[in-house]
């Protein structure tokens, strides 16, 4: 059984496509609390926080299976873009990337047999140049309100992005190949059994 220490739909439809026994558990942390890590630190540390917070909110029969929890940001220059707190930030947000290309970094952190273990995706991402309208037209479908950086690639924010170079997933919020092939080259595969 995989145990997902995670509230988003799309790393639960992602695992969902090759793995059958899941169980949700949404962990709570501060996500604000940056202590001025650089942004690959800051997206590794809040990854295996959740991990942590997901440890202690399972059964103690919960914990040989594989707890997996994800983060992601975007990053612009060195300035990590969040997920927007409103309409008028989540356009601030897509203003700065516009015409530009910036880095997406997903943290995974998988708990098993007493370790937590972590890898890092990153994928750069390239906008369009869009007009201002185009960018209040994608604010106001709200469909990036609840993303890193305002935007999300499957979504109606597909129409932003002009290139990727990485992995498609992992901007989506879960690199599934990476996190597959991780899991079976560690042997932790007899776990979902």
């Amino acid at each position: 059984m995989i145990i997902l220490g995670s509230k988003s739909s799309r790393r639960y439809e992602l695992l969902c496509e090759y793995f059958h026994d899941i169980k949700v558990v949404a962990p709570e942390i501060d996500e604000k609390n940056i202590f001025n890590l650089s942004p690959i630190d800051y997206v590794s540390w809040l990854s295996k926080e959740k991990n942590l917070a997901v440890l202690k909110m399972i059964d103690e029969s919960e914990k040989g299976n594989l707890v997996v929890t994800a983060d992601t940001i975007v990053v612009y220059k060195g300035t990590i873009l969040e997920k927007p707190k409103d309409k008028s930030e989540n356009l601030l947000f897509l203003e700065v990337l516009n015409g530009n290309t910036h880095a997406v970094y997903t943290a995974v952190s998988i708990y098993f047999n007493g370790t937590v273990e972590s890898f890092i995706s990153s994928t750069k991402v390239s906008f369009y140049k869009l007009e201002k309208e185009q960018l209040k037209w994608y604010v106001d479908t709200e469909d990036g309100l609840d993303k890193a950086g305002g935007y999300g690639i499957q979504g109606k924010g597909k129409i932003l992005v002009k290139k990727i170079s990485g992995d498609y997933y992992s901007v989506m919020g879960f690199p599934i190949a990476e996190f597959y092939h991780y899991v079976i080259n560690n042997n932790w595969h007899a776990a979902l059994s």
